[in-house]
């Protein structure tokens, strides 16, 4: 009995969901073609932004130089910290 009711329970909710217009999210592309990250790629924050941005991003190419860069990323300030738990 409890069966039936959880599966009648989740297909009411993914028709509910599929009746509102519920979508996932899209690609949102970058509004430049050319990008220049100031960050080390060996990083583990460098390589996380480094796969976001292709990610969320294909047509935006990662090039080697500021001058060649329609956009320009610095990173500010890099920090470590230890925390005993």
């Amino acid at each position: 009995m409890k069966t039936w009711s959880r599966v009648l329970a989740s297909v009411a909710l993914a028709a509910l969901l599929a009746a509102c217009g519920f979508t996932l999210r899209g690609v949102n592309p970058l509004p430049f073609s050319s990008l220049y990250l100031g960050v080390n790629d060996n990083s583990a924050f460098g390589a996380s932004l480094l796969r976001a941005v292709r990610a969320s991003s294909p047509s935006t190419t990662i090039v080697p130089s500021p001058k060649q860069a329609e956009a320009v990323y610095t990173q500010l300030q890099s920090s470590r910290s230890l925390r005993e738990v």
